[in-house]
């Protein structure tokens, strides 16, 4: 966690990273932590071809609006459940994207 929050990672980045973790619920951890600091969210089919595919079904669901997410245009439009932890990681970037755009502005 402490290596990658806050670094932005690209999709090859990402993929070399999770080759250190096992298969299984690590690497499905590995997944979420690291999806946070993706910058180039059309590369993603790196990320996912490591999964097995029971794997690959528990990030996907798990993730939910988060896959939606693209740090080059944050405008779209997100239906959000905040109990859900990925939604509230949404909501977080959405908060703290405003708020810089609103120092930047100053």
């Amino acid at each position: 966690r402490v290596l990658v929050e806050g670094s932005p990672l690209s999709c090859q980045q990402a993929k070399q990273l999770l080759y250190t973790f096992n298969w299984g619920p690590e690497k499905v951890e590995a997944i979420h932590v690291i999806y946070g600091s993706i910058i180039d969210c059309e590369q993603l089919h790196l990320l996912m071809e490591q999964l097995l595919p029971r794997d690959l079904e528990s990030v996907i669901s798990s993730l939910g609006n988060l896959l939606l997410w693209n740090n080059k245009n944050i405008s779209s439009a997100y239906i959000l459940d905040l109990s859900r932890k990925m939604d509230y990681e949404i909501a977080q970037k959405l908060i703290n994207s405003s708020r810089m755009e609103g120092l930047w502005r100053r």
